[in-house]
């Protein structure tokens, strides 16, 4: 095996690992954007926001451009 054939493996092996994992992945980033949108941290009260957001996204598969547009209508970012 050469070391493009064995990068494209592993390249491969990572992508599958994130397919399982993109609930996990997209909770993340939602909550970085409202840290990073309100200028702090995510609280442990401000995962019902969170869920609320993910729960509205995971419908068509974490869009990014919806996670960022319910983020911003959000209550935590208006209210903040």
């Amino acid at each position: 095996m050469t070391q493009v054939e064995s990068l494209q493996q592993e390249n491969n092996e990572y992508k599958n690992v994130l397919k399982l994992e993109v609930d996990q992945i997209a909770r993340h980033f939602v909550s970085q954007l409202f840290a990073f949108a309100t200028g702090a941290e995510v609280q442990f009260a401000d995962r019902v926001k969170v869920e609320s957001v993910l729960e509205r996204v995971a419908v068509d598969e974490y869009p990014v451009r919806s996670m960022i547009h319910e983020v911003v209508q959000s209550d935590l970012f208006t209210m903040r």
